[in-house]
């Protein structure tokens, strides 16, 4: 009696075969609501609980409602462990695709994506570029100069604004001590400090005014900026911008008076 063999690759071709005739010929199964409510399933996976679990979710409305917006905040707020609807968000690696095929967007994805990657280091990069460019001394062209000047008197408006919505009484009562401390060292201490430097090098009087001014001026509102996206005593930061802002208006009036004598002196 001869036996024959198959090749090991022919043997599981046939063997596929037969389990997908087999499966297409199971009969397929349904659940309807009481085998669903049987079902153990595991707790979703929020992104931020409990409104956005982990898969397909679905934004819709109507037209101009602010879907787009929401995305990007809730994808810009997943790439920097931020908060949305004043709950946490999970941190996650973000991939915006937008499908609107309007020309205006048709690069919004690219866009998206990088500032939603690069906000964390924006005003550093910002800061080396425009160092960079000041020191090639090339010209700003005048359409782009007349823009950015736009957005640079928007800003610290928009920052005070910023840190308005960041502050509370309670906040501001919690770091009241140290906010006042702060306070008195970046508005008394430090201009002196610098006015002390500006004369023993012997710097000319009118960069002297200059240095202790910028010295005297209060806190950065950048640093709230900063703060905020480290999540880095971002109270205590608010408190103290939001003092030196407003004791700055007598502070800076005295350092005016006292500088007044070397400023008439450069004339």
């Amino acid at each position: 009696m001869k036996v024959a063999t198959l090749p090991t690759t022919a043997l599981a071709r046939a063997q596929a075969k037969i389990d997908s005739t087999v499966e297409r010929e199971r009969p397929a199964r349904s659940y309807d609501a009481a085998d669903l409510v049987a079902l153990h399933l595991p707790d979703p996976s929020y992104i931020v609980r409990p409104y956005i679990a982990e898969g397909v979710i679905l934004c819709c409305g109507r037209p101009k409602m602010g879907k787009t917006t929401l995305l990007r905040q809730l994808g810009f707020a997943a790439n920097t462990g931020g908060e949305i609807f004043g709950a946490p968000v999970v941190y996650a690696d973000v991939l915006f695709l937008s499908l609107e095929v309007v020309s205006s967007n048709l690069f919004e994805p690219w866009l998206i994506g990088t500032r939603i990657g690069l906000s964390p280091f924006a005003m550093v990069l910002s800061t080396l570029i425009g160092l960079a460019w000041a020191i090639t001394g090339l010209p700003i062209p005048s359409p782009l100069a007349a823009y950015l000047n736009m957005i640079a008197a928007a800003l610290t408006p928009c920052a005070l604004f910023a840190i308005g919505l960041g502050l509370s009484v309670e906040g501001l009562r919690s770091n009241l001590k140290a906010s006042f401390a702060l306070s008195a060292v970046k508005l008394v201490v430090m201009p002196l400090i610098v006015y002390g430097l500006c004369v023993i090098t012997g710097l000319d009087p009118l960069y002297t005014v200059a240095a202790v001014v910028c010295a005297a001026v209060p806190t950065a509102k950048t640093v709230y900026v900063l703060a905020h996206e480290h999540k880095v005593e971002e109270k205590l930061v608010a408190a103290t911008v939001s003092v030196t802002t407003m004791l700055s208006v007598a502070t800076l009036l005295v350092a005016l008076a006292l500088l007044s004598g070397l400023a008439a002196g450069t004339r």
